[in-house]
């Protein structure tokens, strides 16, 4: 599947939300998870040169080292620790950032192929009738071009937040569709569908950031005044 015809299909996909829309790309007899595959990595590479290009033009790395000892002071650290501190962040930093990057885009496409598998096993349970392929499938097709719009969209400082939450919220809205017309579901079956995955992000979010508030006080707790 060549490029323009990419494009086609995901600018038919978001910009006619309904069930109409998902009928009309499961009956091209497209569906195949190769394509699903290559679509998310697509997605994942593109974002990570948008990444790259924002770090050789920004370099916010080295805005971060600069910030870092005054911040470190104004804790309460003592300027030998910081110092210190300083010159393992100088020869670390940098490396672990790219690979953090990297990595993090890398999963872009197994977890995708994770979530919809979440979603697939969920919908046979209630009695879905479809294939995980063409469930995928219908799913990527607006989940690669959302990542790119996403990546985009974190690029800009105080409208992108707002953009990528109607982003989610749409992707959201276009997963019931998916899921509605793949396993020829009732609304009923595909907000339950929906609950548990959600639900369980839900959590995991709010477990993470608890998680991460509480190691944030412990390590300033333990801060050498």
């Amino acid at each position: 599947m060549d490029l323009n015809a990419t494009l086609a299909i995901w600018k038919n996909i978001l910009s006619r939300p309904g069930e109409a829309v998902f009928i009309e790309e499961r009956g091209t007899g497209r569906a195949n998870l190769g394509t699903a595959v290559i679509w998310m990595v697509g997605a994942a590479l593109f974002a990570f040169i948008i990444w790259a290009l924002y770090i050789i033009i920004f370099d916010p790395i080295s805005q971060t080292l600069e910030l870092m000892p005054e911040a470190l002071l104004q804790s309460g650290m003592v300027p030998e620790a910081v110092d210190e501190m300083m010159v393992q962040a100088e020869k670390t930093f940098a490396s672990t950032f790219y690979a953090m990057l990297i990595l993090g885009l890398m999963s872009v496409p197994v977890f995708f192929l994770i979530g919809s598998g979440i979603f697939w096993i969920i919908a046979r349970v209630l009695g879905g009738e479809g294939s995980y392929t063409e469930q995928t499938y219908l799913m990527a097709a607006y989940g690669a071009p959302l990542f790119i719009l996403n990546t985009l969209f974190n690029m800009l400082p105080l409208l992108g937040p707002f953009l990528i939450l109607a982003g989610n919220i749409y992707a959201i809205v276009l997963t019931y569709y998916a899921l509605k017309v793949t396993h020829h579901f009732p609304s009923n079956k595909v907000i339950g569908t929906l609950a548990l995955p959600l639900t369980l992000i839900l959590l995991f979010v709010c477990c993470s950031l608890l998680l991460l508030a509480s190691t944030m006080g412990a390590l300033l707790g333990q801060v050498p005044q």
